[in-house]
């Protein structure tokens, strides 16, 4: 199974075509915003899902590709736009672990540790006991505790 690069980027270069003629159509710019995510072409990715929240403020898919996207690009320093993206996403979706995971930690480095603490406890509860993920997210519980 394996995808060539070449072949996406040629269906990326169709897909920009046909929204020249057709600039609303939702489908094709959900369809292009994940090939240019696929591709690592993350700022190019990040336009399109903003263009489809725009068209289709409701759509769980574009919300999610841009507040995905907007966490690979700013990394550690998160805007308070993606913040809120998540906190969106998280109304939408309560059990979804990206965004429990992004806002805990967030909260924490901005020492909100109460709020902190409920969605490491939220995550807790949704994470396998053996995991690697659930022994981190007990410790900074740990941690969380020391500092109160």
């Amino acid at each position: 199974n394996k995808v060539n690069p070449e072949t996406i980027s040629k269906l990326v270069d169709k897909l920009e075509q046909q929204l020249i003629d057709n600039p609303n159509q939702i489908e094709l710019i959900k369809k292009l915003a994940q090939l240019k995510y696929f591709l690592l072409d993350f700022e190019g990715a990040l336009m399109e899902f903003e263009k489809g929240r725009k068209l289709e403020t409701d759509d769980i898919d574009f919300l999610i590709g841009e507040a995905n996207t907007r966490l690979i690009l700013e990394k550690e320093s998160l805007s308070e736009k993606t913040v809120g993206l998540f906190t969106k996403l998280l109304k939408e979706r309560p059990n979804d672990i990206t965004a429990l995971l992004v806002l805990a930690d967030y909260n924490f480095y901005k020492s909100n540790f109460k709020t902190s603490k409920n969605y490491y406890k939220k995550l807790l509860s949704l994470i396998d006991k053996n995991s690697l993920e659930y022994n981190d997210i007990k410790s900074r519980l740990d941690e969380i505790k020391s500092f109160q």
